[in-house]
């Protein structure tokens, strides 16, 4: 039996190219060709599934990021023809959801006998819909998925597969009936394989914020995060709620001492969803890190009220170079509304002592949440300018499906599109405010980037 696990490609125009898998934000960018992207996330599920199939046995497996490589459509689907698999499991998007069922569909046509399956946020949220409107695909897997594709694998190698009994799978019966099974409950991390490396282009995945050495490698501690944003897509969706798990940092140091060993990788960013909850296994991490003696660089994303002084310098001395730190607003009510707990004045002090030890600093900041005006928009550009980071992002709020602020957004007619493919943070705002127009939000938004342009030119 041969599995394909897919990336497919997306491309929106002439010069805007997707990214999908191992993004908590699917959005397009501009690029000279796809092989030209400047950000490039690691497929963290699709890495440990095909690990988990490898450790299971029984299957030949292929993973093919078609984003990672710069494939053309035509290029990936002579990739997936030559491999000829019985299986292909696809992660999908909302706003590339219309092209990924395009890809289903030339899929269908090219191996008219192989089973097809779909995984990621959209298809978790609306599973049966995904399978009546898509006829050519016969599987939705809901959530992390690694554990009940391996399952479903298991089944079908055995010839004892039965759908039905599968925990976080909806399925297409004999009879045309679409059913979704409960949701899996969440495993644990230390019971994953490490990713299967072999299968990607490590040198090719890429971050770059805060100028932070290259080539880099990400990793993960953790996964899922306890608090509250309600815009934040991976824990409603993939996770199914606000749910925090860990490995065990000896296990964490030792994939490092791995990886960087055998790509030579200058800095580990570790883009977990929250990194730095639990001071005392953070510290231990550290420890652990420092232990190997790499000499290679970190980087982490990081909450700025999870930091205090001593997990700062702990971090340092295991090599940290880089910290992403979200802010969202600079108005303290707005970073409430939208439930994400955070303290202003605690990140005002920490982003101070993070640049005092000599880290670099990356904020993140995003317009339309609730609440928002143009004075609240004035106040996160005064805040931008009053931290000065080395490198920051400015997204558009988006009400990605599954959200409570999609919810939210729809109940009270805040949204401006029902079309998901325009749901590109990266491009356009589709909601509004009470007080904003989402033209007033994009009006704002590039107001934001030509004085912090202009800063950063006085600043040198």
């Amino acid at each position: 039996m041969r599995i394909l696990l897919a990336n497919p490609p997306w491309k929106k125009s002439a010069h805007l190219y997707g990214v999908r898998a191992g993004s908590r934000w699917p959005f397009t960018m501009r690029a000279d060709g796809p092989k030209s992207l400047t950000y490039l996330p690691f497929p963290f599920f699709l890495a440990q599934a095909a690990a988990l199939l490898e450790r299971q046995g029984g299957a030949e497996v292929k993973a093919l990021d078609a984003i990672a490589e710069g494939l053309t459509n035509e290029e990936y689907e002579a990739e997936v023809v030559a491999f000829a698999p019985d299986l292909v499991l696809a992660e999908t998007a909302a706003a590339s959801f219309a092209q990924d069922a395009r890809h289903a569909r030339r899929t269908r046509e090219l191996l008219p006998k192989a089973l097809l399956a779909w995984a990621g946020p959209q298809v978790t949220i609306h599973p049966e819909t995904a399978l009546a409107d898509n006829g050519c695909v016969d599987f939705c897997l809901i959530g992390e998925y690694e554990w009940t594709l391996a399952e479903m694998v298991q089944g079908l190698l055995s010839g004892s597969f039965a759908p039905e009994k599968v925990r976080g799978l909806a399925w297409r019966g004999e009879n045309g009936a679409i059913r979704a099974n409960a949701r899996r409950d969440l495993g644990r991390l230390d019971d994953l394989p490490w990713p299967s490396w072999g299968h990607f282009p490590m040198l090719k995945y890429r971050d770059p914020f805060c100028g932070v050495p290259e080539p880099m490698v990400n990793m993960l501690a953790s996964r899922g995060c306890p608090h509250r944003c309600d815009f934040c897509l991976w824990p409603e969706t993939m996770y199914g709620g606000n749910v925090y798990r860990v490995r065990d940092p000896q296990d964490v140091a030792e994939e490092m001492a791995t990886v960087v060993g055998r790509y030579g990788f200058k800095t580990v960013y570790f883009d977990d969803d929250t990194f730095n909850l639990g001071k005392a296994r953070v510290l231990s991490l550290a420890q652990a890190i420092g232990d190997k003696d790499l000499g290679v660089h970190l980087a982490v994303m990081a909450r700025a009220d999870g930091m205090d002084e001593e997990t700062l310098d702990a971090l340092r001395a295991a090599g940290l170079f880089a910290v992403k730190y979200g802010i969202e607003s600079g108005s303290q009510s707005v970073v409430d509304a939208c439930g994400k707990g955070l303290d202003l004045e605690t990140a005002r002090r920490m982003v101070a002592y993070t640049k005092k030890i000599g880290v670099r600093v990356h904020l993140t900041f995003t317009l339309g949440l609730k609440g928002e005006t143009a004075e609240t928009m004035r106040q996160t550009l005064d805040l931008a300018l009053e931290l000065s980071p080395d490198s920051l992002q400015l997204s558009f709020a988006t009400p990605f499906p599954g959200t409570r602020f999609h919810a939210w957004a729809k109940d009270k007619g805040y949204l401006l599109a029902t079309d998901h493919e325009l749901y590109d943070g990266g491009q356009g705002c589709v909601v509004r405010t009470k007080e904003l127009t989402g033209t007033e939000i994009e009006a704002g938004a590039e107001a934001f980037r030509q004085a912090w342009k202009a800063f950063r030119e006085v600043r040198g």
